[in-house]
């Protein structure tokens, strides 16, 4: 089953890749050749998609609780921007005039060109992101997978380019491309484990760390303490906080008054919420705890 998802996760990244390549030659065909402008130099655009892809890669969604949530309305972002350049690219097509100066070229320069590399960009780095955060390792990085389909995308770009009825009709295929990929995506993360770190300490040569671990799919949601490579506590999680365990209810079942003085000894308890539950709710506690 792992194999299987793990290669469902090459389709995403391939069609992002080929949906970029074939924008960006789309673009070049569609700017260099337009009517006289400022954008007759072939290196002005490919700056641009490169300026453009870079920075998408730069400011992609990082590691935490939301990640996939916020890779989600990334996508949702680009396949809205692949529509508006498909539709910008027809309306040139049937109405050579909107290219014909230099303000209608610029808006295509934007559209064309650098928007859909800027959201692939955002796209690639934000599964490479979510490809880190998998608790399970079994999900490679996007990057083969960018590369074989960008390649895919310019032999598509060659065998239809020049059959197509205008060139920014093989924007919808892009459209089409990303949807796919996008359900695909959301299809395989949800049912892979991904991890947060949510803090870390050395004691005594021994690293130790909490991490909140969720997978969508089987609704899991917990917070474990982990000392080395062994966990030793876990508590679920409810709307990103973690429930009380069994500990918790007996220590409160416990408690007595505030007069009172309350001391507390627990074996083996050191990865207990318990000894802090009882310094934070009594004012004259005392907790001894033997590991």
């Amino acid at each position: 089953m792992t194999e299987r998802r793990s290669w469902w996760f090459g389709i995403p990244g391939a069609t992002v890749g080929a949906s970029a390549a074939i924008a960006s030659e789309v673009s070049v065909v569609m700017l260099l050749y337009a009517a006289p402008g400022f954008l007759r130099s072939l290196t002005t655009i490919l700056t641009i998609q490169g300026a453009a892809l870079s920075l998408g890669l730069w400011t992609a969604p990082r590691q935490g609780r939301t990640l996939i949530h916020r890779l989600r309305r990334r996508w949702l972002a680009c396949l809205i921007t692949y529509i508006a350049a498909a539709l910008y690219g027809i309306a040139w097509s049937l109405f050579p005039e909107i290219g014909a100066g230099r303000w209608g070229q610029g808006v295509g320069l934007a559209v064309l060109a650098g928007a859909p590399l800027y959201v692939a960009g955002v796209v690639i780095g934000g599964m490479i992101s979510a490809v880190r955060s998998d608790a399970e390792e079994s999900v490679p990085e996007p990057g083969v997978a960018v590369a074989v389909g960008a390649t895919l995308g310019f032999v598509l770009n060659g065998l239809l380019l020049a059959r197509a009825p205008m060139p920014a009709s093989l924007l919808v295929l892009c459209v089409v491309l990303l949807s796919l990929g996008g359900m695909t995506f959301g299809s395989v993360m949800d049912r892979h484990t991904r991890v947060e770190v949510r803090g870390r300490r050395t004691v005594e040569g021994a690293e130790t760390r909490v991490e909140d671990r969720t997978r969508p799919a089987d609704r899991l949601a917990e917070r474990i303490l982990v000392e080395g490579r062994a966990p030793r506590r876990r508590v679920k999680l409810a709307d990103g906080r973690p429930e009380d365990g069994w500990d918790i209810a007996v220590l409160e079942a416990l408690r007595p008054s505030e007069e009172q003085p309350w001391q507390v000894l627990m074996i083996g308890g050191g990865a207990s919420a318990g000894p802090a539950f009882v310094l934070e709710r009594h004012p004259h506690a005392t907790v001894q705890v033997l590991e």
